[in-house]
C-alpha cells in the first residue's frame, strides 16, 4: 500500500464497526494494532465513518442472505489476514521460534479453526521430493518466510472475496433470470520509480481494458450508425490494439517470451532482455535502453497513456511465483479437515487456486 493510500475499505470497517465482544472474539482491539493497515500512514478518510458503513455491510449482508455462519467466516479470515501481517520471522527464529511469535501463531489458528502446530510448520518448512524421489525437508529462512506469509494473506483474501461472490451469484441466479455478477477490482495504470513485473501486469491489465473499452462504446456504436445510415463524423480514437499485440501475440509477445524465459535452465535476466529487444526493437510501442554505464537492464513500452521504463532485473525470479504455489499448497493442506474454517472457502474456490506461475501474478492484477 503506497502511503496516503489505505488498503481494501472493508478491514478498517470492521476493525472500527465491530463490536467490544466481536474485538475480543477476533482479537481486535485497534487499527493502530495491524501492521498492514499502519504501513499507509492513513486509517480514516474525511467525512466517512467507517462504522457506519460498517453497519450498512452487514446490513447488505442480511439482504442477499448471508447467515451468522457465513459472516463469522468473512469476519474471522479478515481478522487472520491482518494478524498474518503481524508476524514477523527473523534470523534469531531460525533454530527455536519465539514465544511471542507462536503466541501470534496460535491466534492465527483459532481464527482459521486449524492446528496451531501445522500452520507453524508450513509457514516454516517446505516438502519436497529428491531426484531421487525422496521426501525432503528444507528449512525456511526469515526472508521466505516472511515472503511466505505475505502471499498466504493475499491468497486467503482471493479466496475469501471468490467464495462471497459464489455466494452473492447462488442467491441471485434462478433459472428464470440467470442473474449473475461480475466484479473487476482493477489498480490503475502505475508508473513508480522503478517498475518491474508488477507494474508491467497491471499496465498491461489497463491496456487491455482501455482498448475492450474503445471497442464497445466508440468504435461498435460508430459502426451501428454508420450501418443505420446516420450521419456522423469520421471516428478518430487512441486504438492501443497495436500495444495490446505486442503483449499478447503467441510465441513472440513479451509474456510468453518471459513465460519461456523461466522454463530454461540458462535463462537469465540479460537472456530475457536479449530476446525482447531483438523480437521487438522494430515495433512502435518498444524501445531499447542502452545504458553501458549502468549494471541495471530496461526496456521501455509506448502505453496508450505515456512511456513506461520497465527494469528487467528480478523478473524472471518474480514470474515464477514459488511463494504463491506455496500459500495455495498451505490453504490445501489446512483445508483437509472437514471442521475447519478454510474447508469451507477452499470447497467452492480451489478450482481458482489451480493455475499457472504468470496466471497467478496476472489474476493478482486484476
Amino acid at each position: 500500500v503506497n502511503r496516503n493510500e489505505r488498503l481494501f475499505h472493508i478491514f478498517y470497517q470492521m476493525v472500527t464497526g465491530l463490536t467490544v465482544n466481536e474485538k475480543e472474539q477476533y482479537y481486535i482491539q485497534s487499527l493502530e494494532q495491524f501492521e498492514y493497515l499502519i504501513k499507509s500512514r492513513t486509517l480514516s478518510i474525511p467525512g466517512i465513518s467507517d462504522s457506519v458503513e460498517f453497519a450498512r455491510t452487514k446490513s447488505a449482508f442480511q439482504v442477499i442472505g448471508f447467515n451468522a455462519t457465513d459472516k463469522h467466516v468473512i469476519f474471522s479470515s479478515l481478522a487472520a489476514i491482518l494478524h498474518l501481517g503481524n508476524l514477523k520471522f527473523d534470523e534469531s527464529d531460525d533454530n527455536q521460534i519465539s514465544q511471542p511469535l507462536i503466541q501470534k501463531i496460535d491466534i492465527i489458528a483459532k481464527l482459521l479453526a486449524v492446528n496451531p502446530d501445522i500452520l507453524l510448520f508450513l509457514l516454516t518448512q517446505k516438502q519436497f521430493k529428491s531426484p531421487q524421489k525422496i521426501s525432503q525437508q528444507l528449512i525456511l529462512n526469515a526472508e521466505q518466510r516472511n515472503k511466505l506469509k505475505d502471499n498466504l494473506a493475499q491468497t486467503l483474501y482471493f479466496t475469501l472475496f471468490s467464495w462471497v461472490i459464489n455466494k452473492i451469484n447462488s442467491f441471485l441466479f434462478t433459472e428464470q433470470t440467470g442473474n449473475t455478477i461480475e466484479i473487476i477490482d482493477l489498480r490503475s495504470f502505475e508508473i513508480q520509480n522503478s517498475n518491474g513485473l508488477d507494474q508491467l501486469l497491471v499496465n498491461y491489465t489497463n491496456e487491455k481494458i482501455h482498448n475492450a473499452t474503445i471497442q464497445a462504446t466508440l468504435i461498435r456504436e460508430h459502426s451501428d450508425y454508420v450501418a443505420g445510415r446516420f450521419s456522423v463524423p469520421n471516428l478518430e480514437v487512441n486504438n492501443n490494439f497495436s500495444c495490446v499485440e505486442l503483449f499478447s501475440m503467441p510465441t513472440t509477445g513479451i509474456l510468453s517470451i518471459i513465460d519461456s524465459e523461466i522454463s530454461s535452465p540458462t535463462a537469465s535476466d540479460t537472456s530475457l532482455l536479449n530476446r525482447l529487444n531483438n523480437q521487438h526493437k522494430e515495433h512502435q510501442n518498444y524501445a531499447e535502453c542502452i545504458d553501458k554505464n549502468s549494471q541495471v537492464k530496461y526496456f521501455a513500452i509506448k502505453h496508450y497513456s505515456c512511456e513506461v521504463l520497465y527494469k528487467v532485473d528480478g523478473m524472471l525470479e518474480e514470474n515464477r511465483q514459488t511463494m504463491a504455489f506455496e500459500s495455495q499448497y498451505i490453504l490445501e493442506t489446512l483445508a483437509q479437515s472437514d471442521t475447519t474454517l478454510i474447508s469451507i472457502l477452499y470447497t467452492n474456490c480451489s478450482h481458482l487456486l489451480k493455475v499457472s506461475p504468470t496466471a497467478v501474478s496476472r489474476t493478482n492484477v486484476c
